[in-house]
């Protein structure tokens, strides 16, 4: 089954960062951006101790490389102002008050994305997964 976007909070961070380099925002999501990235790494660490496939691992590090790693890079001189701190705290409160209103534990999403990782099928969980898979089997088939 696979994961509705608007339940991966990754997504919503790619679309603020989208909006910001478009100038239609004025609030730079780098903070949320280093957060995450931090996450991506104890992500990472587990992937590793859990003995995920290198395949996995190589898929789970290309797609953070892209949502993540090169949105930093373009923005990366960007300087953090304390309204866009606020803006991250509210971000974060509204995307927890969609799930709650969705009726979705947000705990049980994340494991569903990261056992996607472990899992030895080839079932994907998010958009960007299932492009990744698309992209890969075009390249490499």
């Amino acid at each position: 089954m696979n994961i509705r976007l608007d339940y991966v909070f990754s997504y919503w961070i790619l679309l603020w960062f989208i909006l910001y380099l478009l100038k239609l925002v004025p609030y730079n999501p780098k903070i949320i951006i280093i957060l995450s990235i931090i996450e991506i790494l104890f992500t990472l660490i587990y992937l590793i101790v859990k003995n995920a496939s290198i395949r996995k691992i190589t898929k789970f590090l290309v797609i953070n490389i892209i949502i993540k790693f090169i949105p930093l890079l373009l923005i990366y001189k960007d300087p953090i102002e304390k309204k866009d701190i606020y803006a991250t705290v509210i971000l974060v409160l509204i995307y927890l008050i969609w799930m709650y209103i969705n009726n979705v534990n947000v705990i049980k999403v994340y494991q569903k994305l990261i056992n996607s990782y472990l899992e030895n099928n080839s079932s994907s969980k998010t958009y960007t997964s299932q492009l990744y898979n698309k992209v890969s089997n075009k390249l490499f088939s």
